[in-house]
Order: C-alpha cells, then structure tokens, then sequence
C-alpha cells in the first residue's frame, strides 16, 4: 500500500471513530458537513476517497475537532 493510500485509511478510520465517538449516523454527518450523503461519508471511512482539506474542515465542523486533530502523530 503506497503513502497516498495508507493516508486516506487511517484519515478515514479516525473520521468514523470520531463519528461514533459523536454519536451519529453516517447520513447525520453528511447532513452537518455538506456532503451528498451517506455514501460519500462511508467512501471516505473506508478509505476508498479522498478528501480535500477543505472538505476535512467540514467534518471537523461538524465532529467539533480542530482539523489539526488529524495531523497528529501516532
């Protein structure tokens, strides 16, 4: 797995733990951030999407996490 899609997993488990952590749905965060829908938010979890700062930005938005949660070092 190369750099660029080793990044979009762990963004977007880190998008559905906080999600859950959240309490809501995958249709729930769309709705909050601007996405088309639950599909888009579950593309993105799993991994097989990726995401724009900007976009990033709208679900911190909505999660009510400073984006730099997301630069974090593990």
């Amino acid at each position: 797995m190369d750099m660029h899609e080793n990044l979009k997993k762990i963004i977007g488990s880190e998008i559905q733990k906080s999600r859950k952590d959240a309490g809501l749905t995958q249709k729930e965060l769309a709705e909050r951030s601007g996405f088309s829908g639950a599909n888009a938010i579950a593309n993105i979890e799993n991994g097989n999407k990726a995401i724009s700062v900007l976009k990033l930005a709208q679900i911190c938005d909505a999660l009510d996490l400073d984006p730099v949660f997301f630069l974090r070092k593990k």
